[in-house]
């Protein structure tokens, strides 16, 4: 039996044009002024099929399993004057694991006072993530999964070669439609943008607990590379901190490692230079002095 009748016949409910001027309407609302049950609304307005209820919409979610080992990507900057070793700023694991409640801000999948854990799947993107300068220095957590992590991907282009060309056409506006959305562009006096992304991953990319892990999509640096958002619980769950990395950013998606950080058994740091035994044992991939 083809696996994917439901989408399919989804697919063939839906006319391209009508998707087209929906997604172009969308666009154009004032996010401003809604509520969440209202952007709620309107996202289903798209999804549903020409004349059709909400209660058939049957999108195709690609659930992709990291295996035990997987690294993610953390980063913290540091204030000018805290640019030495050991930092004033930086001084426990804790401190690269995700903020406390109290000082949580909104973001794309957490609301103020919620905690949730942000990481890349490159260190590059989430040194361009945290928006460091050029010149600027900052600690890089290095995270690994202690089990298996399972995330829906959102917006990632994902063909279904058994669609047939009109087929993959919806879909792929579909795919481009939550893309687009979810990494909207979001500054200061714009964070009202955040109730889309948060709808888009709540409503329709969230599985039982026990088939999901984290939620993965685009960067918006470079949108064929992976964010991943896990809950406070399961990032204590599934991650565990392998070490820290010392670095100053020497360009776009570029940065050179100064030294490296290794937790001890009171969870604070102890620093050790490029080329010694222990950068060698926890980051072998990290070359020697001048050597990249």
């Amino acid at each position: 039996m083809d696996e994917n009748v439901i989408y399919k016949k989804y697919l063939d409910e839906i006319d391209s044009i009508e998707l087209h001027r929906k997604i172009d309407g969308f666009r154009r609302l004032n996010f401003r002024s809604m509520n969440s049950d209202e952007v709620r609304t309107a996202i289903f307005e798209v999804l549903k099929p020409n004349g059709g209820p909400v209660s058939v919409i049957a999108l195709e979610r690609r659930v992709l399993e990291y295996p035990k080992g997987t690294r993610v990507f953390r980063v913290r900057g540091l204030p000018k004057e805290d640019c030495i070793t050991p930092f004033k700023t930086i001084t426990a694991e804790s401190h690269l694991w995700n903020p406390p409640p109290s000082i949580s801000k909104a973001q794309r999948l957490n609301i103020d006072g919620e905690s949730v854990f942000y990481g890349s799947t490159e260190p590059f993107i989430a040194m361009e993530e945290a928006r460091i300068g050029e010149g600027e220095y900052f600690c890089l957590g290095v995270f690994e999964a202690l089990m298996s992590i399972r995330a829906p991907h959102i917006g990632f282009d994902n063909d279904i070669p058994s669609l047939s060309s009109d087929q993959q056409l919806k879909h792929r506006m579909i795919t481009d439609f939550f893309a687009h959305e979810f990494i909207r562009d979001v500054g200061v006096g714009t964070e009202h943008l955040y109730k889309i992304s948060r709808c888009i991953a709540y409503e329709h990319f969230e599985l039982p607990e026990n088939l999901q892990d984290a939620w993965c999509f685009p960067s918006s640096f470079d949108k064929t590379k992976v964010n991943m958002c896990l809950r406070s619980n399961k990032a204590e769950e599934r991650l565990g901190l392998h070490g820290m990395v010392f670095c100053q950013k020497t360009g776009f998606q570029n940065f050179s490692c100064l030294e490296v950080g290794i937790a001890n058994e009171e969870k604070t740091f102890k620093y050790f230079p490029l080329g010694s035994d222990e950068q060698k044992l926890y980051f072998p991939e990290i070359g020697a002095p001048n050597g990249g």
